[in-house]
């Protein structure tokens, strides 16, 4: 699934959007049997070796309250190919011994290899009796090659900054460009792009162990059932949102992990004046003001993984919040006139045709505009 992500920030923003992450988070198995483990492991290792797949993925949101309710439906799907061993650019723990301008041409020649076709389809409706409005409903297409993105915006084109019809932005002469830059030139300091990659070694900061995970997750296999005819095993995972805020051990591990962050960009970049901490007694005071939500709050993921081949078909997020009268009033006074309300959100991705996918061709007549119009003058530095 992290694949979609990298593609559709490198599409719009270019891979350095995409690099703050491990390569690889650790699996949780709970107390799940040793085969069913086994079985979570070896679909982690199946979809490292993906390169190329097709796409669905659908979100819903949807927030009621006694006024009326305001939803929003969106749906992309696409297929795309990336070049073999990509992943390991996003180990940012690679990252402090990188030279910057050789780390920016890596970039550019990766994205040089990138090929998507995403088709979103999105539409809004406000029932809320306090705003309303018609229904809103736009859909677009977008595509990668050579490191180009290309943009069909439609009734979007005024906040792009282009006309209507296919335009082009290259993402990857960005990169080319900053590489060339002389405050870059025989620079390993990548504090200048941004401040994380001050940061090394996420999978150690102990937010992938099982003694912290198991305080707050668990996770069952449920009943197998199938995609497009193929047998798929079931694995959901959910989340005790009290046990999160109300655990010590919790607490305590993500304080810790927290202030090493922090202590790796103070030292590897001075950002922020180089004082960045995290105080545990407001740590603490956030906590124990949310605390009265985290019983409204559900949270689950679920993955579908194929028994023939161990790829992971389909991953469905859902996060359920309802809040009524009495928690609002446990929150304090400043609540006491809120009004109570329900949130629903749901996330699924589903994925086909692995490795085995048709390259994308450039749109015909596209025309080619600098980076910076996309954002209608933001500036490409900002990215």
């Amino acid at each position: 699934m992290s694949a979609i992500f990298i593609i559709l920030l490198a599409m719009f923003f270019g891979l350095g959007a995409a690099t703050a992450q491990p390569t690889t988070v650790p699996i949780f198995c709970g107390e799940l049997s040793e085969s069913d483990c086994a079985l979570l492991m070896t679909s982690q290792d199946a979809m490292e070796t993906v390169t190329a797949a097709t796409f669905d993925f659908d979100m819903v949101f949807d927030f009621t309250t006694d006024d009326g309710s305001f939803s929003i439906n969106m749906g992309m799907d696409g297929r795309y190919r990336v070049p073999e061993g990509y992943a390991t650019l996003f180990d940012t723990d690679a990252f402090a011994s990188q030279d910057a301008a050789e780390l920016l041409n890596t970039f550019s020649d990766v994205l040089g290899n990138v090929d998507a076709v995403v088709m979103i389809d999105m539409g809004a409706q406000d029932n809320l009796s306090t705003v309303g409005g018609p229904p809103f409903e736009f859909n677009m297409e977008v595509r990668m090659t050579d490191g180009i993105t290309y943009i069909n915006p439609g009734v979007f084109g005024a906040l792009f900054g282009v006309q209507s019809g296919w335009t082009g932005f290259d993402i990857a002469g960005l990169y080319r460009d900053l590489a060339n830059d002389p405050a870059l030139a025989d620079s390993s300091d990548l504090s200048q792009i941004s401040p994380i990659f001050g940061v090394t070694g996420f999978n150690d900061f102990g937010l992938f162990e099982p003694e912290f995970l198991s305080a707050f997750v668990s996770v069952e296999r449920v009943a197998n059932s199938q995609i497009n005819g193929q047998p798929v095993a079931v694995f959901v995972a959910s989340v005790d949102p009290q046990a999160f805020v109300s655990e010590m051990t919790v607490r305590d591990t993500l304080h810790t992990a927290i202030n090493e962050i922090f202590a790796q960009i103070n030292q590897n970049t001075g950002a922020f004046g180089g004082d960045l901490m995290l105080e545990r007694a407001a740590f603490d005071n956030a906590f124990d003001f949310v605390a009265p939500l985290a019983d409204n709050v559900a949270l689950s993921i679920t993955q579908q993984i194929d028994l023939e081949n161990n790829f992971r078909r389909a991953t469905t997020v859902q996060v359920t919040v309802d809040i009524d009268r009495d928690t609002l009033l446990a929150l304090g006074d400043n609540f006491a006139t809120s009004e109570p309300f329900a949130l629903q959100i749901e996330f699924n991705f589903v994925f086909d045709d692995f490795n085995d996918v048709a390259p994308v061709e450039a749109p015909p007549n596209a025309v080619i505009q600098p980076l910076d119009q996309l954002f209608g003058g933001a500036g490409a530095g900002s990215f």
